[in-house]
């Protein structure tokens, strides 16, 4: 067998994921919240369908499925983070004591 033969032939090879069955609700999840993490689509298979899956699994397959319907991960903006006017003094502080002054 030719090494274009072996190609064509591994790439027509179609392996079942232990997951296909639960291609619809995850479609769904991805469809209605694009910003899901695999982490997350893997916890909500393990409470509602009680499936034990390797986290590289649940990783592959939703990566198949967002490629295979062109749905892109949308990512939450990222926040600012700033400094907070500080409001009340250590001594004004009504539930910590005023630190002992030596």
């Amino acid at each position: 067998m030719s090494p274009d033969e072996y190609a064509q032939t591994l790439a027509s090879v179609n392996k079942l994921s232990a997951l296909a069955a639960y291609e619809p609700p995850v479609l769904h999840w991805l469809e209605s919240y694009p910003g899901m993490s695999a982490a997350q689509v893997g916890d909500l298979l393990c409470e509602k369908y009680k499936i034990d899956a390797a986290d590289r699994t649940v990783r592959r397959f939703v990566a198949g499925l967002r490629e295979k319907h062109g749905i892109t991960k949308v990512e939450a903006p990222r926040r600012e983070y700033e400094e907070l006017q500080h409001i009340v003094s250590d001594d004004e502080h009504p539930f910590c004591p005023a630190p002992a002054r030596v």
